[in-house]
């Protein structure tokens, strides 16, 4: 199914990367490594580029944008080591099912750690103010564990998380979405 929407969005909109790029996580979730590489290779061939992934937070009167992979300020890496150490302790373990497949486990768990919504929470949490609402805008849509990790920062640091992302906005409050974990 998820080939024939392709096929169908490719038409309607032939240089949208968004498109291929969910096929290529749909096989790469069902363990289907070639064909993803193949849709890969497709968007390489057409010149077709995902667009990074960035997220925005306000804290105070400036807005911070972090781009998956990065943190010019250090903060965000530091706050979110400790979230990750936190959230292990209490079981939570990265979820790397779509991370690149010839990566080491301990690598696919980095890349995913260091998405651009996970810094920009870990920037709110340690700079605004305590019981604030943390609210960010994200460009791309929010993936499975970056899902998962904002329910958990939610319940475990009692905060609101309120996200953007390219569908919708999800309401994280005490451990739940408000999207119901449906988006």
């Amino acid at each position: 199914m998820a080939e024939r929407v392709e096929r169908r969005l490719a038409e309607l909109e032939p240089g949208d990367a968004g498109d291929h790029v969910l096929l290529s996580n749909t096989y790469a979730a069902a363990g289907r490594w070639e064909d993803a590489a193949v849709v890969r290779t497709t968007m390489s061939r057409r010149r077709i580029r995902k667009p990074p992934g960035w997220s925005a937070i306000e804290v105070g009167s400036a807005v911070y944008r972090f781009v998956a992979g990065e943190d010019q300020s250090g903060e965000a890496d530091g706050m979110l080591a400790e979230i990750m150490s936190r959230l292990a302790a209490e079981g939570y373990v990265p979820e790397v099912a779509r991370a690149l497949r010839d990566v080491e486990e301990e690598e696919k768990q980095l890349a995913v750690a260091r998405h651009s919504e996970k810094l920009a929470v870990a920037f709110g949490l340690a700079r605004a103010c305590p019981g604030a609402v943390i609210r960010v805008v994200k460009n791309l849509r929010v993936c499975t564990d970056c899902h998962t990790m904002m329910k958990l920062i939610s319940k475990a640091y009692r905060r609101e998380i309120v996200l953007r992302d390219r569908s919708r906005f999800h309401t994280f409050v005490e451990g739940s979405c408000s999207c119901g974990d449906f988006w």
